[in-house]
């Protein structure tokens, strides 16, 4: 993945690398906060 972004970055997508790199942190940390009201609900 960081390859990718990395790639990206190198060959001008600049604005699109960073894009993913948030939308992916935010996915993520989403599920994150998921699952632990999950666990702590549960």
């Amino acid at each position: 993945m960081l390859a990718i972004l990395l790639h990206r970055r190198r060959t001008g997508g600049t604005a699109v690398g960073t894009g993913t790199l948030l939308a992916m942190a935010g996915a993520s940390g989403g599920a994150v906060v998921g699952g632990l009201l999950l666990l702590l609900l549960g």
